[in-house]
């Protein structure tokens, strides 16, 4: 799937956030952008080139959201920003959704990166595409995050929200 999230951290291995299908969730027959059976994956290269993947929880048979954001905090623990359809809208397919929760999940640079875990779950309606501010993040240890409301008829304008969240300073604190 293309434009995902791709973020290089201090050393310079180079991370990219995507989703596909998971082998370890049920697949629809004949879904090609089957976002059910499918789960957000963290891939980084290593030192020696080799490539590793871990997966992202998220909540069994919920449709993920596109266009995540991926990103290191100053220490180069990893966040990735990212929406999932919510409940309020089960009857809507495809790639593209309103009615969409906005999740931050994390994973320490200690682990590798192969702790993750859900830190926050901001309820939405969101449309489904979150922008993010690295550079406050890195500055200030601030994350922000664009996001906008739903819109309830087509083309309606909506509000847009920045939802701002401090970093926890002290090792494990969210």
């Amino acid at each position: 799937m293309n434009t995902q999230g791709q973020a290089v951290d201090s050393a310079g291995r180079i991370h990219a956030l995507m989703w596909h299908r998971d082998s370890g969730k049920p697949q629809a027959a004949g879904e090609v952008w089957d976002t059910v059976g499918s789960s957000y994956f963290h891939y980084w290269r290593d030192d020696s080139g080799t490539w590793q993947r871990s997966v992202i929880p998220s909540k069994p048979g919920a449709p993920i959201g596109c266009r995540p954001r991926l990103l290191f905090d100053k220490d180069d623990n990893a966040i990735a920003v990212y929406t999932l359809r919510s409940g309020r809208d089960a009857g809507t397919t495809g790639i593209y959704f309103n009615e969409a929760d906005l999740v931050i999940a994390t994973a320490s640079a200690k682990s590798t990166w192969t702790d993750w875990t859900v830190a926050h779950v901001e309820p939405g309606p969101f449309v489904n595409e979150p922008l993010v501010d690295r550079y406050r993040l890195i500055e200030r240890g601030v994350l922000s995050v664009m996001m906008q409301r739903s819109p309830a008829a087509n083309l309606e304008a909506t509000p847009i929200r920045v939802l701002d969240f401090q970093l926890g300073l002290e090792p494990g604190a969210r």
